[in-house]
């Protein structure tokens, strides 16, 4: 009580998702500081998740609706091997009349770096349609707040597209 959090004493991994102990600091009314373990959940909200070679997750591109922004993770491990000088893995951002505001795409040999940091806050707007391509989608998976909603089927498709609501990622044909 009339106590503050100082904050986290090392960074959370907030890559990895599923719970994991943080150390936080609070200080008491008297200014004496104390390091406690708390539990801290990442959660995939609304979510694509791009796996590569041995389904390793290569970037996760979150929709974040508090900044209307796109967020992506990435990996300095090539993606998969097998696919080298092919295209393995792509987004592609449209607006409400289909003209293309982004497109970006990420060939086997190469790390998820790039692509991540050409996506990473992309600005979005509710009704935006993404369409995502993924050499093998049988790796491709989507999470609608935080709960599995989909996955690939590499022998049905490469291409999926979804459109962008307040609740989520919606899938369109």
């Amino acid at each position: 009580k009339d106590g503050e959090v100082v904050g986290f004493v090392e960074k959370p991994n907030t890559s990895k998702i599923g719970e994991q102990q943080v150390k936080v600091e609070t200080k008491d009314r008297f200014g004496n500081k104390k390091v406690t373990e708390v539990s801290l959940e990442v959660t995939y909200g609304d979510s694509l998740v791009y796996q590569g070679l041995s389904d390793v997750i290569r970037s996760i591109v979150t929709i974040n609706h508090d900044d209307q922004k796109l967020h992506v993770t990435y990996t300095n491990e090539q993606i998969h091997s097998y696919f080298k000088n092919e295209l393995y893995m792509g987004i592609t951002l449209y607006d409400q009349n289909g003209m293309e505001k982004k497109h970006v795409t990420a060939e086997g040999q190469e790390t998820s770096k790039n692509f991540a940091e050409q996506v990473n806050g992309t600005s979005f707007q509710y009704g935006d349609v993404v369409k995502v391509y993924h050499a093998e989608s049988g790796r491709l998976i989507w999470y609608k707040n935080s709960e599995l909603v989909g996955k690939g089927d590499k022998k049905k498709f490469k291409e999926i597209s979804f459109k962008i609501t307040p609740n989520g990622l919606e899938q369109v044909q």
